[in-house]
């Protein structure tokens, strides 16, 4: 069953707010890897979601403003019929930034004020779920 997205405001409105939130991930986490998980195809409803969300990404990048790296994943497409293995195939894409990235550790009980290892990045995604019910 298709659903209908409809975008409200146009990326004049939108964009300060965009903005807004990376400088914020930014400063929070350190380096910001996006993660876009909607549609890429033609004929989608989330098609026209999915494009303003790159574009304001780009704009960002392109003003040099932030520095942003994407990754387009077509969830539905790529895991239809229960194919989820196939999330592999983003994860095999991502291993330079996970492996760049890290992971946070702490020890209570440790003397270096508990932490042992400090993430060095973050994913942030995006991705249209619809519940459905039987």
């Amino acid at each position: 069953m298709a659903h209908k997205i409809q975008i409200s405001r146009g990326a004049e409105a939108t964009q300060p707010a965009v903005e807004r939130h990376f400088r914020e991930q930014l400063l929070r986490y350190g380096e910001v890897h996006t993660v876009n998980l909607l549609a890429q195809k033609e004929h989608n409803p989330e098609l026209a979601l999915s494009a303003a969300y790159v574009k304001a990404v780009q704009t960002l990048s392109d003003k040099r403003a932030l520095v942003l790296p994407m990754t387009n994943f077509d969830y539905h497409a790529e895991c239809k019929g229960g194919n989820y293995e196939n999330v592999t195939i983003l994860t095999r894409r991502m291993s330079n930034e996970f492996e760049r990235f890290g992971y946070f550790l702490g020890d209570a009980e440790g003397d270096q004020n508990g932490i042992l290892l400090k993430q060095q990045g973050v994913f942030r995604t995006n991705c249209v779920d619809w519940w459905v019910s039987c």
